[in-house]
C-alpha cells in the first residue's frame, strides 16, 4: 500500500506541475496583535488554497485505490483459453518452423551434449502409415522400412505434413502459455530450431538408394575377384595405391576413368575394405601386385594418357 501511495504522489506531482497555478485572488491580510484582533490565519483555509493551487483532487484516498486496481488488474495473469484459441500471423510462422524442426529429429537438441542422433521422424511417420493404410508392399514402404531413401506419393506428404504441422501447432501453444503469451519470444525460439535443424540436415549422411547400395555390393563382388586375381600377400612388399586403381581400372574395362561410373576414391575404399594397412604416403603393407600385372598396369597408363 505504501508503495502504491508513493506512485500515486508521484503522478499527482507531475500533474501539479504542468498544469497552471489557480488564480486564488489577492493573498489575506494578517492580522496581528498590533491591530488589536491579534488573529492568526487559518490553518483550514490555508491548506485549502495550497492544495487548489497545486491541483490536488481533495479525495486522494480515491486516486490510490483506482491506482492499486489498475495496477492489480495489469498483473493478472493470462486466460489460457485466449492464448490458446488466438491464432495470428506469427503463431502460422511459429508452427510451421517448429514442425519442420520436428520432421528433421532431435539430432541437433543432442548433438550439442554430444550425443550422435539419427533418428529420422518421417520415416517413422511413413513406417505407421504404411501400415495403417495396408501399403506394406508398395516399393516406397519397402524403402522406407530397409532404411534407403525413399520418394513418397503426393496424398502420404500431404498427409505427414498435416500430422507434423498439428504437432507444430499443439507445440506452439504450449511454449506461448508458458511464456506468458509472448508471440515474439516463441517467434524467435521456433526460428532458432529450425535453423539448428537446417544445417544439421545439411551436413549428416544421406541415406543411399537402394540401386546405390546394389550397385556398390556388386562393385565389392568385383573387387573380391579382382584382388584374388591380381593381388597377393607378401610379408615386407608395399603396393601404392595408385597402382591398385589402375590395375583394378584395367582389370575392368568398364570401370577406366572415363566411364565415370566409379571414381578412385571409391576403389581405394574398397581396398581399405579388404583388410591391409595403409601408409599415411599411399602405401599398402603387406601386399603387392602379382607377376605380369604391372605390365598392363602400364600399358593402361599408356592409353590413359593418350585418351
Amino acid at each position: 500500500a505504501a508503495a502504491l501511495v508513493g506512485v500515486v504522489g508521484v503522478d499527482l506531482q507531475a500533474q501539479a506541475a504542468a498544469a497552471p497555478l489557480d488564480d486564488a485572488g489577492p493573498p489575506p491580510t494578517h492580522k496581528t496583535a498590533a491591530d488589536g484582533r491579534g488573529a492568526l490565519p487559518a490553518a483550514d483555509g490555508r491548506a485549502g488554497r495550497s492544495r487548489a493551487k497545486l491541483g490536488v483532487p481533495i479525495d486522494a484516498g480515491a486516486a490510490v485505490r483506482q491506482r492499486a486496481e489498475d495496477l492489480s488488474r495489469a498483473g493478472m495473469p493470462l486466460d489460457p483459453v485466449e492464448v490458446l484459441t488466438t491464432l495470428q500471423l506469427p503463431d502460422l510462422v511459429s508452427t510451421v518452423l517448429i514442425a519442420y524442426a520436428l520432421a528433421v529429429g532431435p539430432g541437433p537438441w543432442v548433438a550439442a551434449i554430444g550425443i550422435g542422433s539419427n533418428i529420422r521422424p518421417t520415416r517413422q511417420v511413413a513406417l505407421i502409415l504404411a501400415r495403417l493404410l495396408g501399403l506394406e508392399k508398395e516399393r516406397w514402404a519397402q524403402d522406407v522400412g530397409d532404411g534407403f531413401s525413399f520418394d513418397l506419393p503426393l496424398p502420404i506428404v500431404v498427409t505427414m505434413g498435416a500430422i507434423f504441422g498439428l504437432f507444430g501447432l499443439v507445440t506452439q501453444r504450449l511454449l506461448l502459455l508458458g511464456l506468458d503469451g509472448s508471440t515474439t519470444f516463441v517467434l524467435s525460439l521456433s526460428g532458432s530450431l529450425a535453423v539448428a535443424a537446417w544445417f544439421f540436415e545439411l551436413i549428416r549422411p544421406q541415406l543411399e538408394s537402394r540401386e546405390e547400395y546394389d550397385q556398390r555390393q556388386e562393385q565389392l563382388v568385383e573387387f573380391e575377384a579382382f584382388a584374388s586375381a591380381q593381388l597377393e600377400r607378401a610379408p615386407g612388399a608395399s603396393c601404392h595405391e595408385s597402382n591398385v586403381v589402375k590395375s583394378f581400372r584395367a582389370f575392368y574395362p568398364k570401370y577406366r576413368a572415363s566411364s565415370g561410373k566409379i571414381d578412385d576414391g571409391e576403389i581405394e575404399s574398397m581396398m581399405r575394405r579388404w583388410g591391409v594397412e595403409r601408409s599415411p604416403a599411399g602405401y599398402y603393407k603387406g601386399i603387392s601386385l602379382k607377376p605380369g600385372v604391372l605390365t598392363s598396369v602400364f600399358k593402361y597408363s599408356a592409353r590413359a594418357a593418350h585418351a
